[in-house]
């Protein structure tokens, strides 16, 4: 793995010193388990949104 050295270089408007190269990482396919997490996540969030709306709407014609 080749390392990269960070340089630094100064903004004329600004005068902010800024990281001009940043150290990379090696990408690698995600693994089966956290997919899984990820989409039980977006799932149980969906399900717990679409409840409420449910649930408000038997309150809300309940009441009429």
């Amino acid at each position: 793995m080749q390392k990269e050295t960070v340089s630094y270089h100064e903004d004329d408007s600004t005068g902010l010193t800024r990281a001009a190269h940043i150290e990379r990482h090696e990408r690698h396919p995600m693994d089966f388990e956290r997919l899984k997490f990820i989409l039980n996540f977006v799932a149980g969030m969906t399900a717990m949104v679409l409840g409420f709306i449910a649930l408000y709407m038997v309150i809300y014609f309940a009441g009429r």
